[in-house]
């Protein structure tokens, strides 16, 4: 469950992932693989004022992957398009 709303427009297209305990600083940021589906266009993590797009992530196939520093939630998210 979503604790902060996302950015307007933009849909969870994976569940969340919550990686604990929060904030914990790694010497070295460490890879982290996401799998997700078609569609997947940005990749959240949280911090205390909303949501941080990491400009980082780069996605292939059905994965996401991203280099952390610390402990976070994330979310990976695909524009909002309407039912044909």
């Amino acid at each position: 469950v979503l604790e902060q709303a996302l950015p307007a427009g933009h849909v969870p297209l994976a569940q969340l992932l919550r990686l604990t305990p929060e904030d914990r600083l790694f010497p070295t940021p460490v890879k982290v693989e996401v799998p997700t589906c078609a569609g997947a266009e940005a990749l959240w993590r949280s911090t205390t004022t909303g949501w941080e797009k990491l400009e980082t992530a780069f996605f292939e196939e059905t994965r996401a992957t991203v280099a952390l520093d610390h402990f976070c939630e994330m979310v990976i998210t695909g524009k909002c398009r309407p039912l044909k």
